[in-house]
């Protein structure tokens, strides 16, 4: 996957006090492979395979969306 920079970098809260600051397409696919949150059954929460195939051909400016989309699906707080 080539790293396509956004325009403006995503930052998000995923717990109280973890914040990360995601500025690219490869880094969204990092976050969603390494630090995506994991449900009750210890699997991945919901919409992270189709959050990842969305993002593998999406232009820059659309895979900044659909991953901020994903973020605020599980409640995370997203700024920018």
């Amino acid at each position: 996957m080539y790293n396509r920079a956004w325009q403006r970098p995503v930052e998000l809260q995923t717990y109280i006090g973890d914040y990360r600051i995601v500025g690219s397409t490869d880094e969204a696919v990092i976050f969603l492979l390494k630090h995506w949150p994991i449900d009750s059954d210890g699997e991945p929460a919901a919409g992270r395979q189709g959050f990842l195939e969305a993002l593998e051909g999406a232009e820059a400016g659309d895979a900044r969306a659909v991953f901020i989309e994903a973020c605020l699906q599980l409640e995370m707080h997203v700024v920018g």
